[in-house]
C-alpha cells in the first residue's frame, strides 16, 4: 500500500462517518492541574477549524493553528484538508473565507496559509524540537461530534513511539515522520502536537490503515523549512523553476516504476481535481448501477463480469469502475458499495483516482502505439527530459519526453502549472474523448 492511499483512505473513510452523524471522538484522560491542562490554556486561541465544503454542501473538518517564525506568522494545516472542497476557517463565532495559500508540500501533507488578520491572533513559537521515544506528548485538535457539526476544542495525551519512521513511497527520498499513540481522530489532522515542556513537536496528519495507534506528525524542522521555501513575490526565475518541474517529473517517473497506479492522479492540479468532481458524482452513480447489474447476473468469470459492466459504461467510465476496483481490492472493506459510497463523499479522492485511470490509459495507449515489433509488456526503465518550455510568467510549463521500455522507447507530452508554490500535472488531452488532443 502506497503512502498517499494510507492517508486516503483515513480521509475518506473519516467524512463518510462524519456525514452520517457517527464520528467518534478520541480523547485521553488528563489531569485537571496538569501539564496537559496548562498547555491547553495556553494555546486554545492558536488552534482554528478549517472547514471544507462543495457546492454549499459539506464534505468535512480539520484542524489548523497559527504559528510564529521569523517574526512573521503563518497558517499551518493538512494538506489533504485544503484539497479536499473549498475551505475557510472559523474562529469562534467568526468565519474567515480570505485565505491565502502561500506554500504545500503534497508529498509531505503540509500546507502553510495565511489571512489579512493573522497578526491578531495568538501563536504557536514554530522552532526546531526534537522530541525522544517515551516522551509525553499532547495533540490538540477538532474531532468529529456525534450527531452535529458543531466542534469543540479537545486535547489528548500520549507517547512518542518512535521518533523517526520513514515511508519510502513518499519520493526518491524518504521522508520522516514522528510515530505518536495520543488518539487522532481525522478532525486533528492539521493540528498541532505538542512535547511534555509544551514545546511544538510538529502537526497531526494522516496514520497508517489497520496499525493500532499508528498516528504520524509532522516534524516542526519540516514545517520550518517549507515556510523558508515561500515564494510570496513569485520571483522563481527558470533555472529555479526547470529544476522543480524535473524533481516532479521524478517523483511521477518513480510512482510509474513501481506501478504505483492508484497514485498516477495524485500529482494533478487541485483546483482542476475540484473542477471535474461534479461529473465525477453523475459518473458514481451510473457505475454503481452497471456495478449491481453485473451482479443479479452473477457471471462464472471475472472476464465474464467485465464484459457486462462494459456493456453499460463509456471507455471513460468503465476506465474509472476499473480503478475503483483496484483500490477496493488493496483497501479492505465490507463491500464495493461502501468504498464507492466513501470516494464519492470526498472530491480530492475521487477525483485523485479517476486521473489515475487517465494517466494509466495515456500510457499504454501511447506505449502500445510504439511497440509495432513486439508483444512486451510495458515496463518503465527511464525517461530523458528533452524539452521544458515556460510561458512569460513561469506558471504553465510544456514537457516532452523520451520514456525508455525494456525493448523500445517513446515520445511522452506533459503539462504542468505552478499551483500553492508546487507543480502539478494538467491534462494534455480532453477527458472525454480518449486520446483527443485538446
Amino acid at each position: 500500500m502506497s503512502f498517499s492511499d494510507r492517508f486516503y483512505l483515513n480521509i475518506a473513510r473519516a467524512t463518510a462517518l462524519a456525514l452520517a452523524g457517527i464520528a467518534l471522538i478520541l480523547t485521553s484522560p488528563i489531569a485537571a492541574q496538569g501539564e496537559g491542562r496548562k498547555i491547553f490554556t495556553r494555546n486554545q486561541k492558536t488552534v482554528l477549524i478549517l472547514r471544507t465544503h462543495f457546492e454549499e454542501q459539506s464534505t468535512g473538518s480539520g484542524s489548523a493553528f497559527v504559528v510564529a517564525y521569523k517574526d512573521r506568522k503563518f497558517l499551518i494545516t493538512d494538506y489533504y484538508g485544503i484539497s479536499s472542497g473549498y475551505f475557510f476557517l472559523e474562529a469562534g463565532q467568526k468565519k474567515i473565507h480570505k485565505l491565502e495559500v502561500l506554500r504545500v508540500n503534497d508529498m509531505g501533507g503540509i500546507a502553510i496559509l495565511t489571512f489579512p488578520s493573522i497578526d491578531s491572533y495568538a501563536a504557536v513559537p514554530l522552532e526546531k524540537y526534537e522530541p525522544l521515544r517515551g516522551e509525553k506528548v499532547y495533540a490538540m485538535g477538532f474531532p468529529g461530534v456525534p450527531g452535529t457539526s458543531e466542534l469543540s476544542l479537545t486535547i489528548t495525551d500520549g507517547l512518542v513511539s518512535n521518533d523517526r519512521v520513514l515511508l519510502p513511497e513518499a519520493g526518491p527520498s524518504s521522508r520522516r515522520f514522528i510515530q505518536v499513540s495520543a488518539a487522532l481522530d481525522v478532525g486533528n489532522h492539521g493540528g498541532p502536537i505538542f512535547g511534555e515542556a509544551g514545546r511544538l513537536i510538529g502537526m497531526a496528519t494522516g496514520g497508517v490503515v489497520n496499525e493500532q495507534s499508528v498516528n504520524l506528525v509532522v516534524p516542526a524542522a519540516d514545517l520550518m523549512r517549507e515556510i523558508d521555501q515561500i515564494d510570496e513575490k513569485q520571483t522563481m526565475n527558470a533555472e529555479q523553476a526547470e529544476a522543480a518541474v524535473r524533481e516532479r517529473i521524478d517523483l511521477i517517473a518513480e510512482a510509474v516504476r513501481e506501478k504505483r497506479v492508484l497514485d498516477y492522479g495524485y500529482f494533478y492540479s487541485p483546483e482542476y481535481k475540484l473542477n471535474i468532481y461534479s461529473d465525477l458524482r453523475g459518473m458514481h452513480d451510473r457505475v454503481y448501477s452497471a456495478h449491481r447489474l453485473m451482479r443479479s447476473r452473477k457471471p462464472p468469470t471475472t472476464d465474464a463480469a467485465l464484459d457486462i459492466v462494459r456493456e453499460y459504461l463509456d471507455p471513460d467510465e468503465f476506465l474509472y469502475y476499473l480503478i475503483l476496483m483496484s483500490y477496493y481490492r488493496t483497501h479492505p472493506s465490507d463491500n464495493f458499495d461502501t468504498v464507492l459510497f466513501e470516494v464519492s463523499l470526498n472530491p480530492f479522492l475521487a477525483s485523485q483516482l479517476y486521473l489515475s485511470g487517465r494517466f494509466m490509459f495515456l500510457i499504454h495507449e501511447i506505449s502500445s502505439q510504439n511497440r509495432k515489433f513486439t508483444n512486451e509488456k510495458f515496463e518503465y526503465v527511464s525517461h530523458t527530459v528533452d524539452r521544458i518550455e515556460f510561458d512569460s510568467r513561469l506558471r504553465n510549463a510544456d514537457v516532452e519526453l523520451t520514456v525508455q521500455a525494456k525493448s523500445y522507447r517513446f515520445p511522452v507530452k506533459l503539462k504542468f502549472t505552478r499551483e500553492w508554490g508546487n507543480w502539478f500535472l494538467t491534462p494534455v488531452y480532453n477527458y472525454s474523448k480518449l486520446l483527443r488532443e485538446d
